[in-house]
């Protein structure tokens, strides 16, 4: 990450990711877009893999956004084990305005995945009009409120499912 930020080459969510009986689960990392307060169909970037080798993979997961111009945006995921190289998406994001890149979850805290449960991780947030407010990403009512007051918005997601043998 630290790299990433000293050479400015876009902006980066890191997280720390432990997956226990890894052997007997499918994770899925997406990306959705939204604009004006509507889902654009399709995602920006996913990453999908299972059934580990390893009853327990650990390592770093996360999103990336390559941009050295700010015109041709490169996105990527990674995680334990799997990655995929930069690559541009099928759908255009327009990073203008004032800009925000947020975790969604507290860095400093350990958060626990449920099954089948699909997890927000991290938001981009674009205004044109120049405003943001502070929302509780995790609260379904401020996550609303704040995809139909911003512009632009990317959500990183996660879900775990165990495997069905």
């Amino acid at each position: 990450m630290t790299t990433f930020e000293d050479l400015n080459l876009g902006h980066l969510f890191d997280f720390e990711f432990r997956l226990p009986e890894a052997d007997q689960r499918w994770v899925k990392v997406w990306v959705e877009r939204y604009k004006d307060g509507e889902k654009v169909p399709g995602r920006v970037t996913e990453l999908s893999y299972g059934k580990s080798p390893q009853n327990l993979d650990k390592g770093h997961l996360g999103f990336g956004v390559i941009s050295p111009d700010r015109k041709d945006n490169l996105f990527f995921l990674y995680a334990p084990g799997v990655k995929e190289s930069p690559k541009k998406s099928q759908l255009t994001v327009n990073f203008e305005g004032m800009q925000g890149w947020r975790y969604a979850i507290r860095e400093e805290e350990e958060t626990e995945l449920k099954l089948g449960e699909t997890k927000l991780l991290a938001v981009y947030r674009s205004s044109i009009n120049n405003s943001m407010r502070n929302y509780d990403f995790q609260d379904e009512e401020q996550l609303d409120r704040m995809l139909k007051e911003d512009s632009e918005n990317l959500l990183l997601k996660i879900k775990v499912e165990k495997i069905e043998e």
